[in-house]
């Protein structure tokens, strides 16, 4: 019975590690070519397009910001300057790496704009 209990809290550890390890910090030179807004958050295509999409992306799009993040209007806020003014992105930072499909996209969830 130890030994389960031992087993499961080291598969809980294990999956929170992992987890963090599937955040993506990726750096580059990204414009914000188009925007989408729906009801579940803002979706973004980049230019070029993110190598943690893996080639893929949805409808177009490469990334979301889920309208239940914490920094939700500061990330829009962000996001639209880009946009509005061509500021390009030094830095983003998603998580859900892999493929981007119809049934899977990059969450976004910060942002750096390229220094000045």
């Amino acid at each position: 019975m130890n030994r389960l209990k031992y087993l499961v809290g080291l598969a809980i550890l294990l999956a929170i590690t992992c987890r963090s390890f599937a955040d993506t910090a990726e750096m580059g030179s990204w414009s914000v070519s188009s925007l989408r807004f729906a009801p579940e958050g803002l979706y973004v295509q980049f230019n070029p397009a993110p190598a943690s999409c893996g080639g893929g992306n949805q409808y177009r799009m490469h990334a979301r910001v889920p309208n239940t993040a914490t920094n939700y209007k500061e990330l829009i806020s962000a996001l639209l300057t880009a946009y509005t003014t061509g500021q390009s992105l030094n830095f983003i930072f998603v998580k859900n790496e892999g493929v981007c499909s119809s049934t899977s996209i990059l969450e976004l969830y910060m942002v750096e704009f390229t220094p000045k």
